[in-house]
């Protein structure tokens, strides 16, 4: 029917197209877009894991190569000597370290650093068991010239943000010579490394809750950081 020159279309009847006379023709149809749309997303879903690989292998090199630098980074810190004895006030937060003068074990007083020790630490006897030029010690810190104690303790700088030098946590520096509230046994950088360097692995370290200094060494004044301040590293 046909009005002022408007024509009505037919609507289409789906289910004479589908029982028509082409339904085999368009049920083939169908079936090969459905295996396109299936080919496509198997590719998409390949690809996207394919890069996660990528991703992934990449991270792992980069660990691997960071692994390698700090083993290479070691290899000239790491000393071989079993010269020196480290002893820790826990009370006092002070590291005084010996020096062996003979073949009996006597030995005598050599230095003493201002330290900040956690007082749940574990006290008596252990010794240097491992060392790592960087470790990480908490979530979100970094020890510096880190030496491993064999009682699950250790010896290292104030922790650092990064694995970097200059990113000193000032707040954990200050409180050198009180009480930690974390960690284990933190030193300056300078004093950390000075152990790192010259205290071979087995070195032995004695923590105790209290024990009298030695009267032939003094204790160094420690000065918290401020701007005019230079922290050695």
């Amino acid at each position: 029917m046909e009005i002022h020159g408007y024509k009505r279309k037919k609507k289409t009847d789906i289910k004479k197209w589908l029982t028509g006379n082409n339904s085999k023709f368009y049920l083939v149809i169908l079936g090969v877009l459905l295996l396109v749309l299936l080919f496509a997303l198997k590719t998409v879903i390949g690809m996207h894991k394919e890069n996660q690989n990528l991703e992934q292998n990449s991270i792992d090199e980069s660990e691997s190569s960071s692994d390698e630098d700090t083993k290479k980074d070691e290899s000239s810190y790491v000393a071989k000597n079993q010269s020196y004895y480290i002893r820790i006030s826990v009370s006092k937060n002070v590291a005084v370290i010996y020096e062996y003068t003979d073949n009996d074990n006597n030995k005598k007083a050599l230095k003493a650093f201002n330290i900040s020790v956690n007082p749940s630490v574990k006290t008596g006897t252990t010794f240097i068991g491992e060392k790592n030029e960087w470790k990480k010690i908490t979530e979100n810190d970094y020890g510096h010239y880190n030496c491993r104690l064999d009682n699950g303790e250790y010896i290292c700088s104030t922790p650092y943000y990064y694995k970097q030098v200059g990113n000193l946590n000032v707040i954990a520096y200050n409180n050198l010579s009180n009480p930690s509230t974390s960690g284990s046994i933190y030193m300056a950088p300078i004093d950390a490394k000075w152990i790192y360097n010259n205290c071979g692995v087995n070195t032995v370290v004695e923590i105790s809750s209290d024990f009298e200094l030695p009267t032939d060494i003094q204790i160094p004044v420690f000065v918290k950081y401020d701007y005019k301040t230079k922290i050695e590293e």
